[in-house]
């Protein structure tokens, strides 16, 4: 198994395992995610495959100028999920993105969901990426009005939490070409 960018042919199991393993507010139009690939050029998607079947992707955004990667998103199929495919994707990506400073994240708070089932969710999503080389900062991130974290994997450089947060405020700004949406994004240690 090795990780490498998404063919045309593997959309149809990326969109479906994107329509099932994200909740509708979590995703944008699938349409956003290839006119960045293909049109403005600042979007990856990497396939982790057994044979022709998908077994998990990763949806990766590289733009501004202080060279940092956004991991948007990242999902497993449920056959194989817990069994490792995550973390071999986690662990494939700095290399294809050598030339990068690092890879930055949103996770959504644990303990700010009002809910012990999801609060729990979003711990084990916490140590999950802990445990595959992130680290969680102490930037917070007010994203469409849902409570997170931002965490960060090095490659190039280490961050510290008030670099990360002027370097991700620069990332969003350079994204984000629609100002109405980006008044919606706010950071704050």
């Amino acid at each position: 198994m090795e990780l490498k960018k998404a063919s045309l042919g593997d959309y149809p199991a990326i969109y479906k395992s994107y329509k099932r393993d994200f909740p509708k507010s979590e995703r944008k139009p699938f349409a956003v995610i290839l006119s960045n690939v293909y049109l403005r050029r600042v979007s990856d998607i990497y396939v982790m495959k057994d044979g022709g079947r998908v077994l998990g992707f990763a949806v990766l955004v590289s733009c501004g100028k202080d060279g940092l990667v956004l991991l948007d998103y990242l999902a497993t199929s449920p056959e194989v999920r817990s069994g490792g495919i995550g973390s071999k994707i986690l662990a494939a990506l700095p290399g294809k993105y050598s030339d990068k400073a690092g890879i930055f994240g949103e996770i959504e708070t644990p303990g700010a969901a009002g809910d012990e089932a999801e609060d729990k969710l979003r711990s084990r999503r916490q140590g999950f990426y802990e445990r595959n080389g992130f680290t969680t900062h102490a930037v917070k991130l007010d994203l469409f009005g849902v409570d997170m974290r931002l965490i960060y994997y090095p490659i190039k450089k280490k961050l510290k939490d008030r670099e990360l947060m002027a370097a991700a405020e620069r990332f969003y700004d350079d994204f984000f070409r629609n100002k109405a949406l980006r008044q919606r994004i706010h950071l704050k240690l």
